[in-house]
């Protein structure tokens, strides 16, 4: 999908932290290749806190519900941002809760493979990719997705901007 939006000029990098996803996405590149006609993906491997790409070189990055899954959520948000350029742009489809997620529920593994025990609260969710640096957070979709012993889990899509502040630049408070 992403490689048709950045057309025959871009460049997609699909990561994964798993053979078997990488070698699945690797053995359906040249079918995807050929049905756009032209080849724009790469694939690597790689884990969300330490993402082989380098700094500063990205324009998009999207997620599609896999931040849950990491124990080190601002790590995976600073990764995010010091592989965007400046003013480059984030897309993130993940699970929230609407509550925190007690600990009975999240050492449950068949949860963890479902990827909802691992989620933040919304306001936590924002409150870190602000704190990772991230502008004009929105939420662009919100819909329940289920409920597990009284919690309700939902999924969010949420969108924000990289823009790095450089000298001479000073912040002014509104009043």
């Amino acid at each position: 999908i992403a490689a048709k939006f950045v057309g025959p000029s871009g460049k997609v990098i699909g990561i994964d932290m798993t053979d078997q996803m990488l070698k699945v996405a690797r053995e359906n590149k040249p079918v995807v290749a050929r049905n756009l006609g032209y080849d724009a993906v790469e694939f690597k491997k790689g884990y969300l806190e330490q993402v082989p790409v380098e700094a500063k070189t990205v324009d998009i990055v999207t997620s599609n519900c896999v931040v849950n899954l990491s124990p080190d959520k601002p790590k995976v948000f600073s990764e995010i941002w010091r592989i965007l350029k400046d003013n480059g742009r984030m897309v993130i489809a993940d699970i929230v809760s609407d509550r925190a997620v007690p600990a009975h529920l999240k050492v449950n593994p068949q949860l963890w493979g479902e990827c909802t025990v691992g989620a933040l609260t919304q306001p936590e969710f924002l409150a870190q990719l602000q704190e990772a640096g991230f502008y004009g957070l929105s939420v662009l979709k919100k819909v329940y997705w289920k409920s597990i012993d009284g919690f309700d889990f939902y999924s969010v899509t949420v969108q924000g901007f990289k823009f790095e502040k450089t000298s001479g630049c000073r912040f002014i408070r509104s009043r």
